[in-house]
């Protein structure tokens, strides 16, 4: 029986996505040894379809990561379903229950990292997604909030198109006060050729580049890579860019926001993976 061309490219986008994936987890536990990494973050699509081949060959890698790993749902884990994911999800960490729920919140060092799954399909939130992420932006009023989801804002970035979150109510969301950051993915953007960082008044918009290919604006050019994103003593946010294969930081995707809301104690977290 022959192999289809669609199973072919799965096969190679699996090999591909995990070699990627091994050495990002070897990269990023030897910083981590380092620099004290407080905790590694991913926004979604790390398992295809959702499928569990995809999941098994992932697990075999992020179980090895050494800091704890905070994930949420992307499109593609949508197509395996909730229950599929948190399983899986489990397996990534020490403990079972780091990951406890789609989407959940994390305190530490005075900032709240809301990990929001899009509860549509992966990309986009229902009414009732929009107002749990506005619940927890009111119930951590008084603290900077980081919020993590797959699909981008809209309006997020200019070379993303209509690529985003579409429903019109998750502009509230953009609005609160203590909102200082958004970490999403989806859009596979090149870095080198594209609008990756944007700040807006307050308000700093993150991609979190993919690890196995690029999308926008083509697929002709692909570099893995992974943001580590650190809080500073005077509330500066730095984020700087790690290529996975050089093992090297780029200067020229070097950003920087103030939290300018209180003061936080420093820290270091990892995202992109």
């Amino acid at each position: 029986m022959g192999v289809s061309d669609t199973c072919r490219l799965r096969l190679v986008r699996t090999l591909c996505f995990v070699a990627l994936l091994v050495a990002a987890v070897e990269s990023i536990n030897a910083i981590a040894a380092e620099a004290g990494i407080e905790f590694v973050a991913s926004i979604g699509d790390i398992a295809d379809d959702g499928t569990i081949e995809q999941y098994e060959a992932a697990t075999a890698v992020l179980s090895q990561l050494t800091v704890p790993h905070y994930a949420i749902m992307g499109n593609e884990e949508f197509g395996g379903g909730q229950q599929r994911f948190l399983d899986y999800a489990a397996r990534w960490n020490k403990e079972p229950d780091t990951i406890p729920a789609a989407s959940y919140v994390v305190e530490r060092h005075g900032i709240a990292f809301v990990f929001a799954t899009p509860d549509r399909n992966g990309r986009d939130f229902t009414d009732g997604g929009v107002a749990w992420v506005e619940a927890q932006l009111q119930s951590y009023a008084s603290v900077p909030v980081f919020l993590f989801t797959h699909g981008a804002p809209k309006g997020g970035f200019p070379d993303g198109g209509d690529k985003s979150i579409s429903n019109p109510a998750f502009a509230r969301v953009l609005e609160y006060e203590n909102l200082r950051a958004t970490f999403s993915g989806d859009l596979h953007m090149d870095l080198d050729r594209t609008t990756h960082f944007v700040i807006d008044g307050d308000l700093a918009h993150i991609h979190v580049p993919a690890l196995e290919r690029t999308k926008i604006p083509d697929t002709l050019r692909h570099t893995g890579r992974y943001r580590i994103v650190s809080v500073l003593e005077n509330g500066t946010v730095m984020v700087n860019t790690v290529d996975v294969l050089r093992r090297r930081i780029e200067p020229m995707h070097t950003h920087a926001f103030k939290l300018s809301m209180v003061s936080v104690m420093p820290s270091n977290l990892m995202d992109g993976v």
